[in-house]
């Protein structure tokens, strides 16, 4: 496995399509120099198609009749490693023109393990509509790309940060235990529909799934078992033993499809909601459903996978030794040429090692859990919790999180603060404001007004056009009613 870290790509003499995808190989290489989400706009009320990212029975109360997005991005990125010092980024400069100094990054070089985690997300033109007031429907597509890399030793880090000429480490045995590294692509169009199955009283219960269809473009699964290695000099690496597997899907230039796999997911929710309890009132009418004391959700995210079957390859190195002189020196025209030197290297053949044309990678299947409280009118606070259910090396994985989240919030405008706890290690504090229907925010504020350093960064806006349910003024002075037929007849009856 250290021998795919020593390994320099050269950009101009490979054939592989897609740019972004060759990060995906990036944080194995010596070139390696940098590294739900949507935190604040998510579980907005006004959220809309955005809801359905973190449950989609959420949108069952949706306060829009319906939403279009035009387009919507999220960029997020995080690690434990590199990073750029405290005020080398500052965004009040940036708005007055001034120049930027200090953006030379440095390594937090440690014993322990590193990590990484990004994930982009481009949401091209969707729709969410609602029929009746109580079944919300959406088609939705967009692309996807995450990269997650876990348990990964210092010393590999630190050989992938300088190179191996860092001489500190050359001439000693280093052992590497297990460490995964998973990196995918793909294309995802869906449908998702969601609903009220349950009201009694002020008791509600709302239901929502999305089903979707996955095209992979490309991915890169890495699981070692076992690594001993040792770097006598900068030009060389004797690999004592190795049991790593290694996959890959990259899609070639002159291919004849830029796909690698196709797949499925689905997304299952569900959330309760307690109402609030109203005076009954000449105002109310029978199609009216009021806004909620409080609500709870559970859901469960990207559960499916993508095989794997084009332009695909499986290496496994199962005890394997080499002497890899003048490795700085590689060159390749491919990743498929990259196989076939370190199995000539490992086996004494170019398809020694390789074991298949054929893999599977999961998706980050997650498990989410949502709290959101009413204040006031205006004032809400939520708590969300998502807890992967896979792990890299066989699948891509999203990291622990829990979010705290104060906003306030009103048909026009709304302002969310979203404090998140990543990797349960990780503290972000952000900035989220949406005006009608378009929408802006950042889940790690303070590195980019220079009151921390730069480990990661989190950006996200949205472009759509969406349409209010009615709003009603009421005796306790709440400003929202969805309109939902026959929701109301518990008032009528009761009297409450």
């Amino acid at each position: 496995m250290k021998i795919y870290s020593q390994i320099k790509v050269y950009l101009p003499r490979t054939k592989i399509s897609t740019r972004f995808l060759l990060l995906f190989l990036v944080f194995l290489l010596p070139s390696l120099s940098k590294a739900q989400e949507m935190a604040g706009i998510v579980n907005s009320n006004y959220a809309g198609l955005q809801s359905l990212k973190i449950n989609p029975a959420m949108s069952a109360d949706s306060r829009l009749r319906w939403d279009v997005n035009l387009f919507s991005m999220d960029i997020f990125a995080l690690n434990n490693y590199v990073f750029l010092p405290r005020k080398s980024v500052n965004l009040f400069k940036i708005i007055d023109g001034g120049k930027q100094d200090n953006l030379a990054q440095s390594d937090f070089y440690s014993p322990s393990d590193k990590w990484i985690y990004a994930n982009t997300t481009i949401q091209l033109p969707a729709l969410m509509w609602t029929y009746k007031g109580i079944y919300t429907f959406a088609v939705h597509s967009q692309v996807r790309t995450m990269t997650n890399a876990e348990h990964v030793p210092f010393h590999i880090a630190k050989f992938s940060y300088e190179g191996i000429s860092y001489k500190p480490l050359q001439d000693s045995a280093w052992t590497a235990g297990p460490f995964d590294i998973s990196s995918m692509a793909w294309l995802e169009t869906g449908f998702s529909y969601s609903g009220f199955v349950y009201h009694k009283a002020r008791n509600y219960l709302s239901l929502g799934g999305t089903f979707n269809i996955l095209k992979g473009g490309a991915a890169l699964q890495l699981h070692n078992r076992e690594l001993q290695y040792m770097v006598p000099n900068a030009d060389t690496v004797i690999v004592n033993k190795a049991n790593t597997e290694i996959a890959h899907a990259v899609p070639l230039a002159d291919g004849e499809s830029i796909l690698c796999g196709s797949g499925f997911s689905a997304d299952l929710g569900a959330m309760f909601e307690k109402k609030r309890r109203y005076t009954w009132s000449s105002v109310y009418r029978r199609n009216l459903i009021t806004t909620y004391d409080y609500k709870i959700g559970i859901s469960i995210l990207d559960l499916g996978r993508i095989n794997f079957n084009k332009n695909a390859a499986t290496v496994n190195l199962a005890d394997r030794a080499t002497i890899w002189p003048d490795i700085n020196k590689q060159k390749f025209s491919s990743v498929n040429g990259m196989d076939s030197v370190i199995n000539e290297h490992f086996y004494g053949s170019k398809t020694g090692g390789s074991i298949g044309n054929a893999f599977a990678m999961m998706t980050p299947a997650t498990l989410a859990l949502q709290a959101d409280y009413n204040l006031n009118d205006h004032g809400y606070i939520n708590l969300s919790c998502q807890l992967p259910l896979t792990k890299a090396g066989q699948s891509v994985a999203r990291k622990k999180s829990i979010t705290l989240t104060p906003r306030l919030e009103s048909k026009w405008t709304e302002l969310q603060f979203p404090v998140s706890f990543y990797n349960f290690k990780k503290i972000q504090a952000g900035f989220a404001f949406r005006f009608h229907s378009f929408f802006l925010g950042c889940d790690n504020l303070l590195p980019l007004i220079g009151l921390d350093k730069i480990y990661g960064s989190s950006f996200y806006f949205g472009i759509k056009i969406s349409a209010f349910k009615e709003r009603y003024s009421v005796p306790d002075q709440s400003k929202f009613l969805p309109s939902v037929k026959g929701i109301f007849k518990p008032f009528q009856k009761n009297r409450l």
